[in-house]
């Protein structure tokens, strides 16, 4: 919701262009910087963002530079470009501030080659020092990235950057081959080649988070990890986990003190089936290869990030439904102990010692459990306070809770019209998915010939 206000404040600000000042500008782009760089979600300290007014005598367009310290410069005229595209204006600077933020996750230790040097200024002579082939190599991969995080975080790129270009070389009066440098036509050969495999991989990553919204979650893990071949980032691996893991337990049994984990999609999604599963030893198989494979992907979610506290958290999960608390409660541990101590990792901690039989730790855990309203929380916390109760207590309130909870999602429909023209992608003959790039939005999934969205 923050995000969503912050981009709605930055739209305002475009729209009315011309009324901005330099201060609102660095708003506006520090704004865009920061939701980019929590899309790319790196364990990398951010660089800085700096802005360098019209007034000043050294320019560039843009530029990632790594001494004294890793930082991002903006021409403020780079700005004044992307507002003449009016809506399109943050779709234009994210498309820039991605790609730089490209170089420096991937240590590409010379500048963009957005970063025309006007003028012979110590920086020009730096950017030189590359030759075109590997400036080419890399501003792929940053053009490559830059656009996928771009999208990830909550921006839409797409078909803007043909004229965004033209307008960068016209503004600067910059001719169409600069020695040392991609031409105008390899930039806008490079922007083709990567659309048409971002847009490929976007609406397939859309698709798997509105299966594991409805609960598809094996057609959900079959989306995330066509993505993880491609980018293999510390949130997709989790994504992948998670639908993993949901699906996993769609297998497993469930039990008379059945709590929720925090890694479902509504408190009501465990609880949904209540009609008995079978533990055959084909289930139960099944079931280990899924956990054991969610456990692996949080597991390099976290080799890639080690401070991401979401995978620690789902890990946390997996191991104890694999029946191994003392190990959930282990990795729950490592979290950094800032995050330590707040409802969802007290809660699992809670529900890990209550399955490692120590009582008196799990009631410990849950009675520092603060006023939330998040329901899976409120849930687990009055099922516990129900352990010692007679079995026929816990039924009734497990009942009361279906039936409030379905009265909540009564109104809750997935289904989506799909008269609107779409283009279609197929991945193995296994998976449909009808996406309108005008709309940017999944119109239908078909998966194994079933239409399921």
């Amino acid at each position: 919701m923050k995000h969503f206000f912050t981009i709605l404040f930055c739209v305002s600000l475009a729209i009315n262009a011309k009324a901005q000042t330099f201060a609102q500008k660095q708003i506006m782009a520090q704004a865009v910087f920061s939701n980019i760089v929590n899309a790319y979600g790196n364990a990398k300290p951010a660089p800085l963002l700096t802005i360098l007014p019209n007034t000043q005598k050294e320019r560039v367009v843009a530029a990632y530079i790594t001494t004294p310290s890793p930082t991002i410069k903006l021409d403020e005229q780079l700005i004044d470009i992307c507002l003449q595209l009016k809506a399109d204006s943050l779709n234009a600077l994210a498309i820039i501030i991605s790609h730089e933020l490209a170089h420096y996750y991937n240590d590409h230790n010379f500048c963009s080659d957005y970063a025309f040097a006007l003028g012979e200024t110590s920086l020009s002579k730096a950017l030189r020092r590359s030759t075109k082939a590997n400036k080419l190599e890399k501003e792929t991969e940053a053009d490559y990235q830059g656009i996928w995080y771009a999208t990830i975080a909550g921006y839409y790129p797409y078909n803007i950057f043909n004229a965004f270009i033209d307008k960068i070389y016209s503004n600067y009066n910059l001719p169409s081959v600069i020695n040392g440098y991609p031409t105008k036509a390899d930039r806008k050969a490079i922007n083709k080649e990567r659309l048409q495999k971002c847009n490929k991989l976007i609406p397939i990553f859309y698709a798997g988070n509105l299966l594991t919204k409805v609960g598809e979650y094996e057609a959900a893990a079959f989306c995330y990890t066509e993505v993880l071949r491609y980018f293999t980032s510390r949130e997709n691996y989790n994504n992948a986990g998670v639908a993993t893991l949901l699906n996993a337990l769609q297998l497993k049994p469930l039990q008379a003190i059945e709590f929720i984990y925090p890694i479902e999609i509504d408190a009501i999604s465990r609880l949904q089936n209540t009609t008995s599963r079978s533990n055959s030893d084909a289930q139960t198989l099944k079931m280990d290869t899924l956990l054991l494979q969610a456990k692996k992907y949080f597991e390099k979610s976290i080799s890639l990030d080690a401070t991401y506290i979401k995978a620690y958290i789902n890990l946390a999960c997996v191991l104890d439904i694999m029946d191994n608390p003392e190990a959930a409660i282990g990795r729950l541990n490592e979290i950094p102990v800032a995050a330590q101590n707040n409802n969802t990792v007290n809660m699992l901690k809670g529900i890990a010692y209550y399955h490692a039989d120590n009582i008196k730790k799990a009631t410990l855990c849950f009675n520092t459990l603060t006023s939330a309203f998040d329901s899976v929380v409120i849930y687990n916390y009055k099922l516990f306070a129900l352990i010692d109760k007679p079995m026929q207590s816990i039924e009734e309130f497990k009942v009361k809770w279906r039936k409030r909870e379905n009265l909540k999602n009564t109104n809750k429909t997935y289904k989506v019209s799909n008269n609107e023209n779409c283009d279609e992608i197929t991945i193995n003959n296994k998976i449909r998915i009808c996406f309108s790039y005008k709309l940017n939005k999944v119109l239908k999934i078909i998966y194994d010939g079933k239409e399921i969205y």
